[in-house]
């Protein structure tokens, strides 16, 4: 448990020798990226993945108060409640989820803190670049589904929880690939102006 202290507080010394903002975990383990520290338990102090939990803790123990962020990606709702509290945003990549109906299954998450303004979703690029994500999209929003294309992004831009709270955010994977579109970043543009101007949520 010690060289898992070690790990971490290494990672840390470097963010602050060259002043990063904080620290991405890109946790995987079912899809295909397992190891040591990364499984499918449950991340847990005193049972489960407590090697991870450790690290976590580890790394929240330096960042955090000194102003800098802790976000895990890829499968988040493995965190225990008492990791998630060491968390500033769960980021989950929801490729191919195709209906809001089905975002909202993936991210609903009650056991970790403040899932609602915490969960961030992200959308892919890499293919998905021409056509701003999935091609065939259906938006609880009747107006979203009016558009011919980029209703994925649009989506999650104005996603609102059963709660009436607006989701934590949204990223793309990939998002440099949105610059060879006319206009450049076409899709986050737009995305940005309805989910802030046109669609403004509720964020308490």
């Amino acid at each position: 448990m010690e060289g898992v202290k070690a790990y971490a507080n290494a990672i840390c010394d470097t963010i602050e020798k060259y002043n990063l903002d904080g620290f991405d975990i890109d946790y995987e383990p079912g899809y295909g990226h397992r190891g040591t520290m990364a499984n499918s338990s449950t991340i847990s102090e005193n049972s489960g993945n407590t090697h991870m939990y450790l690290f976590i803790k580890t790394l929240s123990d330096r960042l955090r108060p000194a102003g800098r962020m802790l976000v895990m990606d890829g499968q988040p709702d493995l965190l225990s409640a008492e990791a998630s509290k060491y968390i500033d945003h769960y980021i989950y990549q929801a490729y191919w989820e195709n209906s809001t109906q089905r975002v909202i299954r993936k991210i609903t998450q009650n056991h970790l803190e403040d899932w609602e303004r915490k969960t961030i979703i992200t959308v892919e690029f890499e293919q998905g670049w021409r056509t701003g994500g999935v091609k065939s999209y259906t938006s609880v929003r009747s107006e979203i589904n009016a558009y011919p294309q980029g209703r994925q992004i649009f989506d999650y831009a104005t996603l609102d929880l059963p709660s009436g709270k607006r989701i934590g955010g949204i990223g793309t994977y990939h998002m440099e690939y949105d610059f060879a579109n006319d206009p450049p970043y076409k899709w986050l543009r737009e995305a940005l102006y309805l989910g802030n101007v046109v669609y403004p949520g509720k964020l308490d």
